[in-house]
């Protein structure tokens, strides 16, 4: 015990001693480095072959851009719907009346498709993006009004998946689901809970003169 207590007096003079000298840092810690991030856009589109043009403004700055309800078709080419400084483009079209999914990739982004991910009979594209600090995996999704719960069970299973991938997982999109206003036992609840994840969005996404969702 004397021993112990000695040294105990002895680094604390030290300490002390470098202190009243100044060459030492009272919070030491590793130095601020700029903060890597990425941004993501999403926005249910409703048909994306004229509104090119008037998008241009609106994703200026993002990295990754994600588009629901694109009406989209095989007769439709990337390069219909292409932004300058996104050259990797991801589709999943229906008919060009109805759903799909479109998935722009900044060209400073190392990025590979995991289709091992998607289920046939759900619209969603699923992304693993490298980052500096680790892979992660992001998934865009529209789910139809008139779809049944077999929808829920797709999208479980598809992040049931993903996770066994990586725990960094972001799903954006359109899931007709007002988060505002549903209740406790909503398939969607189970699934965060299920996968430990946290519903993001705090405030209605659509907003009309009447309603607000």
């Amino acid at each position: 015990y004397r021993t112990i207590f000695t040294h105990q007096l002895l680094y604390t003079g030290y300490f002390l001693l470098l202190l009243i000298l100044g060459d030492i840092e009272t919070n030491p810690g590793p130095c601020s480095q700029t903060q890597y991030t990425i941004d993501i856009f999403h926005l249910n589109i409703r048909s994306i072959r004229k509104k090119i043009d008037s998008l241009i403004s609106l994703v200026t700055g993002f990295d990754i851009l994600c588009f629901t309800e694109t009406h989209l078709n095989a007769s439709i080419l990337d390069q219909n719907v292409s932004f300058e400084g996104f050259d990797t483009i991801f589709r999943k079209d229906r008919n060009s009346f109805g759903g799909g999914i479109l998935v722009y990739i900044s060209n400073s982004l190392s990025v590979s498709r995991r289709t091992d991910l998607e289920p046939a009979n759900i619209e969603c594209i699923w992304i693993e993006i490298r980052d500096p600090t680790g892979n992660f995996l992001l998934c865009c999704t529209y789910r139809p009004p008139n779809s049944d719960k077999s929808f829920w069970r797709n999208l479980s299973w598809s992040i049931d998946k993903a996770s066994d991938i990586s725990n960094k997982i972001v799903i954006v999109g359109d899931l007709n689901v007002d988060f505002l206003n549903i209740p406790h036992t909503h398939p969607v609840n189970e699934i965060l809970t299920s996968q430990f994840s946290e519903n993001k969005i705090s405030e209605a996404t659509r907003v009309t003169q009447s309603t607000s969702t």
